[in-house]
């Protein structure tokens, strides 16, 4: 995923991570084979981003595999792994981070005109649907299903929000909960145009083209990180 921090190091450690609870000493994955699933072969991006990361200095256990199945991906060990082991590292170097390779926006960072979240969005939204070629791990993201954006859902699964923390009604009331998804959609709408799309433009087309300059390519690139961008109250 996209990276923003000094440096990824993930280490089997009792206190922060449940999986090492399994045993003091470590984890005997032949004890719990039950938490597996039916290994499958490696999708060709997904192998090629590993190598590109082993490349650029980073570190995925030998004790660890990465295996598909009908539930997606999920990585899991191969063999005991003790107590300390090192099991992933990406240094900070090879990380997505906002403004990278685009001049143009870090100035707008550095003047106040574009957060570094926004400029993370549109990182991501030209080295998705811009750069040629992609680097490896954007080669792999562009091969996994859009992100579930509730913004861009069909209005039946939307209705399926209602009643929960992201689209409040109460007792049900059908016609409440398509008005507030209404007005939510509005909002977002609103502030796609008044804080995203100056920001793009700014940026200038050689680094964002127009045909990318859309309300649900920015969704889905916003979605990928998680980015909470909007800056008005908004139900969804």
């Amino acid at each position: 995923a996209s990276v923003s921090a000094f440096c990824v190091c993930v280490r089997v450690c009792a206190r922060e991570y449940m999986v090492a609870d399994f045993s003091r000493e470590g984890i005997d994955c032949k004890n719990h084979a039950h938490h597996t699933m039916p290994p499958a072969d490696v999708p060709a991006p997904l192998a090629a981003l590993l190598n590109w990361a082993r490349e650029h200095g980073g570190h995925f256990s030998e004790s660890l595999e990465v295996r598909v199945g009908s539930r997606g991906r999920g990585v899991f060990a191969t063999a005991p792994i003790k107590h300390g082991d090192l099991l992933v590292r990406l240094p900070f170097s090879a990380a997505v981070r906002p403004t990278s390779g685009c001049e143009r926006l870090k100035e707008l960072c550095e003047g106040g005109e574009c957060s570094s979240v926004l400029a993370l969005a549109l990182t991501v939204l030209h080295e998705l649907h811009v750069a040629s070629p992609r680097t490896a791990y954007f080669e792999d993201l562009a091969a996994a299903p859009p992100p579930g954006v509730p913004l861009l859902w069909p209005e039946e699964d939307v209705m399926r929000l209602a009643g929960s923390s992201l689209l409040p009604t109460k007792d049900g009331d059908s016609a409440a909960a398509k008005a507030a998804a209404a007005v939510a959609a509005a909002a977002a709408t609103a502030s796609f145009e008044e804080d995203v799309r100056p920001v793009m433009t700014a940026v200038g087309i050689e680094y964002l083209p127009p045909k990318v300059c859309t309300q649900t390519f920015f969704f889905w690139c916003a979605g990928l990180g998680n980015v909470t961008w909007i800056a008005r109250p908004c139900v969804v």
